[in-house]
């Protein structure tokens, strides 16, 4: 499993801006945080930037100890799905 991925782009979807409206300020400076990080140095080991098993359709990014952006790859590009907390990470692990 390979986790040197870079995006050229990416982009949110309305499901993650709902999501991001929900949270704290101080967690949407995080989320702003890991996303600016996953264009610009997408293998940093605080994001353990990592295909979602066992179906590797969707990946996650962490944003903290407790929350995860749920990201879909297209070619260079990747949709930011939505950010959840890390409980609810294994609904994604099936292809949609």
């Amino acid at each position: 499993m390979t986790r040197a991925r870079r995006f050229a782009s990416l982009d949110l979807t309305a499901r993650f801006d709902r999501s991001y409206r929900r949270l704290s300020a101080s967690l949407q400076r995080q989320c702003d945080e890991a996303l600016a990080q996953l264009l610009t140095e997408p293998v940093a080991p605080g994001l353990h930037l990592k295909p979602i098993r066992p179906s590797n359709h969707y990946w996650e990014a962490r944003v903290d100890r407790g929350h995860r952006l749920i990201l879909l790859p297209v070619g260079d590009a990747a949709y930011v799905i939505d950010i959840v907390v890390h409980d609810d990470i294994a609904k994604w692990s099936v292809p949609r």
